[in-house]
């Protein structure tokens, strides 16, 4: 059985552990590598998550499956535009793919989101993990270019841009 949850202020460390993996398991589809997240002190983890939990508008989602952390999602309220939310760390361990994990966290996120008045959900995705593209797209969520057009044509950075309007 997966469990999705909050993660928890005191709960920094799991959030390094969990997302030193997923740039281990997952180099390419990040903005960052694990070479730079694994030199940060624990005390760098540990205010990173503290205050952007404390911040109120940031919401990491775990999911968790025999007793292991097996994913996170990270959902960050716009703080200029109450209408918008950005998904990003995405992740979840390979061994469960099976599971619905994705779905699942996804769905925390979102359903965060949506509580909070958003209507406009937003992540990137590196343009070369086509099965992430596709699982989006599958969520809803369609590629937009930087001016926000539906066209897709967001060629310029190795990032894809994607949104979910939620009053459709």
């Amino acid at each position: 059985m997966v469990t999705i949850r909050l993660m928890l202020p005191s709960e920094w460390a799991l959030h390094r552990e969990v997302r030193l993996q997923s740039l281990l398991e997952s180099p390419h589809a990040f903005g960052s590598t694990y070479a730079s997240e694994a030199k940060r002190s624990d005390d760098e983890w540990q205010n990173i998550i503290q205050i952007a939990l404390a911040l109120g508008n940031n919401h990491i989602f775990l999911a968790e499956a025999d007793a292991v952390i097996c994913g996170l999602v990270w959902c960050k309220l716009s703080s200029t535009d109450s209408n918008l939310a950005e998904i990003f760390q995405m992740w979840f361990n390979s061994y469960y793919r099976c599971a619905s994990i994705g779905q699942q966290l996804l769905k925390a996120a979102i359903e965060c989101a949506s509580q909070h008045g958003v209507s406009i959900i937003r992540l990137e995705v590196s343009g070369s993990n086509l099965p992430a593209m596709a699982f989006y797209q599958s969520q809803g969520f369609q590629p937009i270019d930087s001016a926000g057009s539906q066209d897709g044509s967001n060629t310029e950075a190795c990032a894809q841009l994607m949104q979910l309007n939620l009053n459709d």
